[in-house]
């Protein structure tokens, strides 16, 4: 998907509020804007098992590529092929994914990344949020030795 915009959030997809969406296959997420989430937003459950790569995506406020909204859950898994993250930007810094803090009375939103031997997970952004990332935990789906999740960015927000 490239060069999408979408004005409240999500420039090429949007996951609604208790709906789940799975990314397998292959998947290009390139050049996508908006306010938050500049190629997605998610407000239900997302799974990317995609050989998967987000570049030169934009959030004007939070989320260059990813914008994991109250509730939601964001599940990333390097299972077959590789996952990277290239020059994703919001509020003109680099940022891959925002995870948003969770208001009294909601869920707590929540990041899991895994990624299978003989696979890659890059960010070359920040991770930013109020909550927390769960690594290579939480997966029943497959269990196997772990493959290399980097985050290249000087630091997690």
């Amino acid at each position: 998907m490239t060069s999408n915009h979408g004005t409240a959030g999500g420039g090429a997809i949007t996951v609604a509020s208790s709906k789940q969406l799975t990314i397998s296959g292959a998947a290009s997420f390139t050049s996508n804007t908006s306010n938050n989430g500049g190629a997605i937003i998610n407000n239900g459950t997302l799974k990317i098992t995609a050989n998967a790569t987000f570049k030169n995506n934009a959030g004007t406020n939070a989320g260059g590529a990813i914008y994991n909204a109250y509730g939601a859950s964001l599940i990333i898994h390097a299972q077959n092929e590789d996952v990277v993250f290239y020059n994703n930007t919001a509020g003109g810094e680099y940022n891959d994914i925002h995870q948003a803090g969770s208001p009294s009375g909601t869920s707590t939103p929540t990041i899991k990344l895994k990624a299978d031997t003989g696979r890659q997970m890059v960010f070359n952004g920040s991770i930013t949020g109020g909550k927390w990332v769960d690594v290579d935990n939480g997966f029943a789906e497959k269990a196997s030795t772990a493959g290399t999740i980097s985050i290249n960015y000087d630091n997690v927000k």
